[in-house]
C-alpha cells in the first residue's frame, strides 16, 4: 500500500517528461523550418529582408530561444572536440574583430553591421542548426530546402540568359542590386541572388554537394537530383565567373576522389579534363572573356594581392575595415607599373585570407586558417569506423567538395564566412549537424535504407 503513491508520482513525472520531450521535438522542427525559410530568403533576396521583415533580429531571437532551452531545460551539450574548437575559434575571431574595429575607429557602425548583423548572426545560424538537428530527417530537410532554393534561382538565371526581360523583371521584383541591372541584361545572370557574383558563390558550393548526393546513391531521388545538378552546373557557367566555375569543377573532382574506393586520381582527373573542355568551348563560342585574362577584372587581382600583403606585413594587427583602403593605397608605388594598378585605390584584396590579413592582421589570419583546418577535419571520417548511413556519407563528401569549391572561389573574391557572406554559414551548420548525427548513428544498429 505504501508503494502506490510513489508509483503514481513516477508515472506522473514520466508523463511530464514525455510531454516536454514532444514539445521540444516540435519546437526543434519549427526552429529548423524557420532557419530553412531564412536560408531561402538569403539565397533569393540576396540580403537581410524578407517581405519587409528584418532577418538578423529574428535569427538572433531564435538563437536566444536555443540558449534558453539549454539553460532552463538543462539540455546536454555533447560536443565533439572538433565542433567545440570550431565554435571557440569563431567566437575568438569575432571578438578580435570587434576589438580591432574599436581600436581603429572610423566607420564603426558600418563594421558592426557587418560583424554583428552578418557574421555573428551567421554563427548563430550554424549553432542553431547544430543544436536543433537531432535526426537524419532534419539534415535531409534542410539540405533539400537549400537545394530547392538554388534550383529555383538557377531556373530564373537560365531564363535571364536565354529569354531575357521577363526573368530580369522578376529579379528586380525580388530586390536585386539595381546598379548591376545592365550586367544582368547583357547576360551576367543573377538568378534570384543580389547579382551574378553572389550567385557564383552559392553555385560553386551547391554544385559539388548535389553531385555527391547523385553519385553516392545517398537518396531515392537520384534522377530528380541529377536533373537539378545539370541545371545548377549550367547556371554556374552562365554566371561567367571564372573563379566560381573553377571552384565548382575542383569541388566535383574532390567529390569523385573521395567517392572512389581506391582513392586514385583517374576519376578526379577525368572530371577536371571534361570540365576544362567545357570551359574552353564555352569561352570560345559563348563568352571570350572566360578565356581572356588581359581585361581589367583579371589584371586588378595581382596589384590588389600585393598591396594587401604589404598592408598586413607592415600592420601586423591590421587596419580595420574602414581604414583599409587608405592604408593599402599608400603602397601604390610598389605596383604602379602593373596594369590596372589604380584599382588599389578603390577595391579591397579580393582574396579571403588577404582580406583578413589586411583588416585584422596576423591574429585574424591565423584564427581563420585554424577555423578552416578544423572545418575540414570535422568532415573527415576514419577508415576504422566510417559513416554507415548513405545520406550522411553523401552529404559529408559533398560538403567537403562544397567547401573546397568555395575556398577556390574565395581566393579571387571578397567571399568568406568572416568577410560577411551569411549563406556560407548554412552549409557550415549542415556540416556540424552531419558530424553530430554521424557520431550518433555509429552507436545505433546498422541500417541500409536510403530514404
Amino acid at each position: 500500500m505504501d508503494e502506490e503513491p510513489d508509483i503514481g508520482c513516477r508515472k506522473i513525472r514520466k508523463g511530464r517528461v514525455g510531454v516536454l520531450e514532444m514539445a521540444m521535438i516540435k519546437a526543434n522542427d519549427l526552429g529548423l523550418f524557420l532557419i530553412s525559410l531564412s536560408g531561402i530568403a538569403y539565397l533569393w533576396f540576396g540580403g537581410i529582408h524578407l517581405l519587409g521583415i528584418h532577418l538578423p533580429p529574428i535569427m538572433a531571437a531564435l538563437g536566444v530561444y536555443v540558449v534558453l532551452t539549454i539553460v532552463f531545460l538543462k539540455a546536454q551539450l555533447s560536443m565533439s572536440p572538433t565542433v567545440k574548437a570550431i565554435f571557440q575559434i569563431s567566437l575568438a575571431l569575432i571578438g578580435w574583430m570587434f576589438i580591432r574595429e574599436l581600436l581603429a575607429g572610423g566607420e564603426l557602425d558600418v563594421a558592426l553591421k557587418v560583424i554583428g548583423g552578418r557574421i555573428l548572426v551567421g554563427l548563430i545560424i550554424a549553432f542553431c542548426i547544430w543544436f536543433l538537428a537531432t535526426e537524419i530527417r532534419h539534415v535531409r530537410f534542410l539540405t533539400y530546402a537549400l537545394i530547392f532554393a538554388m534550383v529555383v534561382s538557377a531556373i530564373v538565371g537560365v531564363g535571364q540568359f536565354f529569354i531575357g526581360e521577363p526573368f530580369v523583371r522578376l529579379w528586380e521584383l525580388t530586390g536585386g542590386y539595381l546598379p548591376k541591372l545592365r550586367e544582368v541584361r547583357i547576360g551576367y545572370i543573377a538568378g534570384l541572388a543580389a547579382y551574378s557574383i553572389p550567385l557564383g558563390y552559392q553555385l560553386c558550393t551547391c554544385v559539388p554537394l548535389v553531385f555527391s548526393l547523385v553519385i553516392s546513391r545517398a537518396t531515392r531521388y537520384r534522377k530528380t537530383l541529377g536533373v537539378a545538378f545539370l541545371l545548377l552546373l549550367l547556371a554556374l557557367f552562365l554566371t561567367q565567373s571564372r573563379s566560381a566555375v573553377l571552384g565548382g569543377l575542383v569541388g566535383m573532382a574532390v567529390v569523385m576522389w573521395l567517392s572512389s574506393t581506391r582513392r586514385n586520381l583517374k576519376a578526379p582527373l577525368l572530371v577536371l579534363s571534361l570540365g576544362a573542355v567545357a570551359y574552353l568551348v564555352y569561352g570560345m563560342y559563348v563568352n571570350p572573356r572566360m578565356v581572356t585574362f588581359t581585361e581589367y577584372s583579371a589584371q586588378t587581382r595581382l596589384p590588389l594581392f600585393i598591396t594587401a600583403f604589404w598592408t598586413g606585413i607592415t600592420h601586423p594587427l591590421g587596419t580595420g575595415r574602414g581604414m583599409y583602403l587608405e592604408v593599402a593605397s599608400s603602397f601604390y608605388g610598389i605596383v604602379e607599373e602593373m596594369p590596372s594598378a589604380t584599382a588599389v585605390y578603390k577595391f579591397t584584396a579580393h582574396n579571403q585570407f588577404l582580406n583578413m590579413l589586411g583588416y585584422y592582421g596576423l591574429p585574424g589570419l591565423v584564427l581563420l586558417i585554424m577555423f578552416y583546418v578544423f572545418l575540414f577535419r570535422l568532415l573527415r571520417v576514419s577508415k576504422s569506423h566510417g559513416v554507415s548511413h548513405p545520406f550522411l556519407n553523401g552529404a559529408r563528401i559533398g560538403l567537403l567538395g562544397a567547401f573546397t569549391g568555395y575556398l577556390v572561389n574565395s581566393f579571387f573574391h571578397n567571399a568568406g564566412p568572416f568577410i560577411g557572406d551569411p549563406v556560407n554559414w548554412y552549409f557550415i551548420g549542415l556540416a556540424l549537424a552531419v558530424r553530430k548525427l554521424s557520431i550518433k548513428f555509429q552507436t545505433l544498429p546498422t541500417t541500409t535504407g536510403t530514404k
